[in-house]
């Protein structure tokens, strides 16, 4: 399998379909912590430790993962996904490029909020 990479105007039609993708928010543990916002129903995954959470993952659903600026962590990520079977994707650009584009984003402290 192989990754692909998806422009936020291609992923905004993904996540209004049917067949909605699995979103997953593979920034960094600092770059994470520092944002307030998330795509909507993305999760959060730390991409140094994606064996731990993966397996979790539904095998038939497209999987779409995004850093800040779509560059070396979610293409990574999805990499390491596709090595293990999944149909994946990442989003170009990052969830700059997202928010640039004028998609909405969700506050993190309404779908993670603290302890």
């Amino acid at each position: 399998m192989s990754e692909r990479s998806f422009s936020p105007d291609q992923l905004a039609v993904m996540m209004h379909s049917d067949d909605r993708p699995v979103v997953i928010d593979v920034r960094r543990p600092a770059d994470f912590a520092a944002a307030p916002t998330v795509l909507p129903s993305a999760r959060w995954g730390d991409p140094d430790h994606l064996d731990d959470w993966s397996k979790y993952l539904p095998r038939d659903k497209h999987v779409v993962v995004y850093c800040v600026k779509g560059g070396n962590v979610c293409q990574s990520a999805a990499a390491s996904l596709s090595d293990q079977g999944f149909e994946v994707s990442y989003l170009e650009g990052g969830i700059r490029a997202w928010e640039e584009s004028g998609r909405p984003t969700i506050s993190k402290e309404k779908t993670w909020p603290r302890q």
